[in-house]
């Protein structure tokens, strides 16, 4: 399964993209900055980083 990392500081669009990504059976993991979207790319090593900004 591909793991996607969303980053974008809305709460609201980030849970909303979130939803989507999982219904179609990706992996997602969000931040809300870039400082966390770098902390939560280490352990994950997504396929694909979503930074909206």
């Amino acid at each position: 399964m591909a793991q996607i990392l969303i980053v974008d500081d809305d709460p609201t669009l980030r849970m909303t993209l979130s939803r989507v990504l999982k219904k179609q059976g990706y992996g997602v993991t969000t931040a809300s900055d870039g400082e966390a979207g770098l902390a939560a790319r280490s352990p994950n090593q997504p396929s694909l980083i979503i930074a909206i900004g």
